[in-house]
């Protein structure tokens, strides 16, 4: 551009449009990669925060999933032998 203004060598339109769509190309890159970037900061952040809560808490995750629904195999016992549900 700075050739066209001063009348300095030459210049072509294509190269007006192959830096525009070049400069284009590097900001879509950059945002992509920000946008990325951040996204993993919250998420690492996020998890950190219930870390630490589930610390204060005294709450542990992984015994809560051991734990899960334990009436729920008492009641396939009790299909299995013929009783009602509800009784």
């Amino acid at each position: 551009m700075l050739q066209l203004l001063l009348h300095l060598g030459t210049w072509q339109l294509s190269d007006l449009v192959y830096n525009t769509l070049g400069g284009t190309c590097g900001g879509v890159f950059y945002y992509l990669g920000y946008t990325f970037v951040q996204k993993h900061r919250a998420r690492k952040k996020r998890k950190q925060e219930r870390t630490a809560f589930f610390e204060m808490t005294g709450d542990n995750r992984q015994n809560c999933q051991d734990n899960k629904n334990p009436r729920g195999q008492e009641e396939k016992e009790d299909d299995k032998k013929g009783i009602p549900k509800g009784h």
